[in-house]
């Protein structure tokens, strides 16, 4: 999962992610409303998002390679935007590991969870001591 944030984003704008070539979409920002104070026009009367808007995408496993890896992330414009600049930070990858090679991780991401499932609560258990309470009808 890819994280950052970014200062003076147009609306229209979009930022582009590719990785090792291939692209991953485009990062996904805090929705707004029209009355939004935030919401603020620039030098020419276009509209700005004023202050840090956090955006984010998923990036699927299998666009990372073993070793070293490239991603890149790109602004696009609107077309009638003024070109101030536009600020990212606090870029943050969060990799999940499974721990086994590519053609076998699937099976071992899910073997290696923990089993989370509850006991039938119909259905006693005979490890569990049995705990009897006097309860007033």
């Amino acid at each position: 999962m890819l994280r950052l944030e970014a200062l003076g984003l147009d609306p229209e704008a979009r930022v582009d992610v590719r990785v090792n070539s291939v692209t991953a979409g485009s990062l996904g920002f805090q929705p707004f409303r029209l009355d939004d104070p935030a919401l603020v026009p620039d030098t020419l009367g276009r509209l700005v998002l004023a202050g840090w808007r956090n955006g984010s995408l998923f990036i699927p496993a299998r666009l990372l390679l073993p070793g070293e890896n490239s991603i890149v992330v790109s602004l696009k414009r609107s077309e009638f935007e003024s070109g101030r600049a536009v600020f990212l930070k606090k870029a943050i990858l969060h990799v999940r590991f499974a721990g086994a090679s590519p053609a076998n991780s699937a099976a071992t991401s899910i073997a290696s969870e923990p089993d989370l499932t509850l006991p039938d609560p119909l259905v006693p258990d005979p490890s569990l001591p049995e705990i009897v309470t006097d309860l007033p009808r």
